[in-house]
C-alpha cells in the first residue's frame, strides 16, 4: 500500500497539479501514476520545460518548435548548463487537475452520493451526501486550501452554510491550525483528513472503509478527548516547547516588519538560531533552513514561500491558537 502523502500535499499547492507531464511528475515522484486519472489536457502549450536542476535566470529550458515540426527543449543560460531534449506534442501540454474526475473517485470510494458542486477556484466541492445510523443525511465538502488563512476563511463559509451539520474532508491537516480545529470541534462540522482514509494499491487510489463507517465509529479519526494533546504534540513536525518557538520571534525580530517579503533572510536567521526544522520538508529533499532558502531565491518558488510563510505565521501565532482550542475543548466538554 502507498501513503501517496506527496499527491495530498500537492493537492494544497498552487498552481494545483498543473504544468506539463514531465513538471508534475518531478514534483510527485512516485506518486505521479496515481495523479494520471485526475489530469486532463488544458488546452495549453508550455513555453518552458523543466531543467534537472534549475539554478540559473536562464532556467527552466525554452521551448523551441523548429520550421520541420520537431519540437525541442534548450537551455537558456549562457554558457548553456545543461542539454537540450527532444520532445513530442504531448510533452509541451499543459495539464490541470480535474476536480470532476476526482471528485468521482471520492464518491465512489468513500460511499457518497449525489452530484458534486464546486467553487469557482476549485477549493471548495460539495461532493455529495451520506446518511450515517442516525437518518439525517449530512453533506460532505472538500476543502483544498493553500494557507492556514485560507482554511480558516473556507471554514467559516462552510460553517455558515451547513449549520445543520457536515462532514468536511482536507487532503492533509497541514493547514488546519489549533484555532481552526478547536472551533471545528465546537461547530456542527466534523472534520476528516483524506491521507488518513485513503491509501493506493498497484493502480488506484482506495479507502479502507466507507464514510459512513467511519462516522458510525465516532466520526474523527482522532478522538476529540486528545484534541489538545494533539495540536500540543503539533504532528505537522514541530515540537512544542516555548524555547524554540521564541527562536523564531527572535529570526523574525531580526528580518524586521515585512518579514514576509524576506524569507530567504528568516530562514537564514532560523538557521542561525539553530530552530527545530520541520519535518514535512525532509520529505521534500530539504535538510535545512539554509535549503530552503535557497529554494526560495530560485526560480517557481511560490510553493516554498506559501509553506515557509504559512509555518512561520503559524509558529507566531502558537499561544493564543492553544489558547484558543483550550477554550473550545473546555466549552465543548461542559
Amino acid at each position: 500500500m502507498w501513503l501517496v502523502e506527496r499527491l495530498w500535499s500537492a493537492l494544497e499547492d498552487r498552481p494545483r497539479l498543473r504544468g506539463v507531464r514531465q513538471d508534475i511528475k518531478d514534483r510527485l515522484g512516485p506518486d505521479y501514476e496515481f495523479a494520471v486519472p485526475f489530469l486532463t489536457p488544458s488546452g495549453k502549450e508550455a513555453r518552458r520545460y523543466p531543467c534537472d536542476f534549475p539554478s540559473s535566470p536562464g532556467c527552466p529550458r525554452r521551448i523551441i518548435k523548429d520550421p520541420d515540426g520537431s519540437i525541442r527543449a534548450v537551455c537558456g543560460c549562457t554558457p548553456k548548463e545543461c542539454h537540450s531534449v527532444v520532445l513530442s506534442a504531448d510533452d509541451i501540454k499543459i495539464l490541470r487537475f480535474d476536480d470532476s474526475r476526482f471528485a468521482r473517485t471520492l464518491q465512489r470510494q468513500l460511499g457518497i452520493s449525489g452530484e458534486y458542486r464546486s467553487d469557482a477556484s476549485g477549493d471548495l466541492i460539495t461532493l455529495g451526501t451520506i446518511t450515517p445510523a442516525t437518518g439525517k443525511r449530512l453533506p460532505v465538502v472538500l476543502m483544498m486550501a493553500a494557507s492556514c488563512q485560507e482554511a480558516e476563511v473556507l471554514t467559516v463559509r462552510t460553517e455558515r452554510k451547513y449549520r445543520q451539520g457536515a462532514v468536511l474532508l482536507t487532503p492533509t491537516d497541514q493547514y488546519v491550525d489549533p484555532e481552526t480545529e478547536g472551533r471545528l470541534l465546537g461547530s456542527g462540522l466534523t472534520w476528516l483528513v483524506l491521507a488518513e482514509l485513503l491509501t493506493a494499491d498497484s493502480s488506484k487510489l482506495i479507502a479502507a472503509r466507507k464514510l459512513v463507517d467511519v462516522m458510525r465509529s465516532g466520526g474523527r479519526t482522532r478522538p476529540a478527548s486528545v484534541l489538545l494533546e494533539a495540536a500540543q504534540r503539533r504532528r505537522r513536525g514541530f515540537a512544542p516547547n516555548a524555547e524554540d518557538h521564541q527562536k523564531v520571534v527572535e529570526a523574525v525580530a531580526q528580518v524586521g516588519d515585512g518579514w514576509s517579503s524576506h524569507l530567504d533572510e528568516v530562514c537564514r536567521q532560523l538557521q542561525i538560531v539553530a530552530a527545530a526544522f520541520p519535518k514535512s520538508p525532509r520529505k521534500e529533499g530539504f535538510d535545512s533552513w539554509d535549503d530552503l532558502a535557497e529554494d526560495i531565491l530560485g526560480p517557481g518558488n511560490s510553493s516554498t514561500r506559501e509553506r515557509v510563510a504559512g509555518y512561520i505565521r503559524y509558529r507566531l501565532k502558537w499561544l493564543r491558537s492553544n489558547q484558543s482550542v483550550e477554550k473550545s475543548l473546555t466549552k465543548v466538554s461542559r
